[in-house]
């Protein structure tokens, strides 16, 4: 059966280099890339409504988003029907517990990771796609946040 995980993270893997998913770095032109900074305690108003305004720019879309430090390690990989509504959620996240965050889990971790952040997105337009692209980077590519909480295994809720 191990045999069989390695042979589908090879093929997972060719598909994402092949089709430019890989790798996630801001240096790969096939991602849309931009800085942004989380706090741990909660910015004043006009802060707040520039990065909502920053990102709902860009972000008006679904499609598949990654988080980085500075030295380009993944934090968070995930997928959104809207991206910038889930980015906004994640901002939120790092200063004030948010509602369906079962556990805390995204308020801790996102938390613990405030600062200067490398956000990576990338438009895709199905959802079906967007699901087997995050499952499939996932596999090959694992985050901070899958370490310490398993996709198959997170008894945090749904993401």
């Amino acid at each position: 059966m191990e045999k069989q995980s390695s042979n589908l993270r090879k093929s997972f893997q060719s598909f994402l280099s092949k089709n430019r998913f890989l790798p996630l770095d801001p240096d790969n032109h096939n991602w849309n890339s931009m800085r942004i900074t989380h706090y741990k305690k909660k910015p004043d108003y006009k802060d707040i409504t520039e990065f909502r305004n920053h990102i709902k720019k860009h972000l008006q879309c679904g499609g598949v988003y990654a988080y980085l430090n500075m030295r380009k390690k993944l934090l968070y990989f995930g997928k959104a029907n809207n991206i910038y509504t889930r980015v906004y959620s994640h901002y939120k996240e790092a200063y004030i517990t948010q509602d369906g965050d079962h556990l805390g889990a995204w308020d801790i971790f996102f938390y613990r990771n405030a600062g200067e952040l490398i956000l990576l997105w990338r438009k895709v337009k199905s959802n079906r796609q967007r699901i087997a692209i995050e499952e499939m980077i996932e596999d090959v590519v694992v985050s901070k946040f899958d370490k310490k909480h398993p996709r198959g295994k997170r008894k945090v809720g749904a993401t």
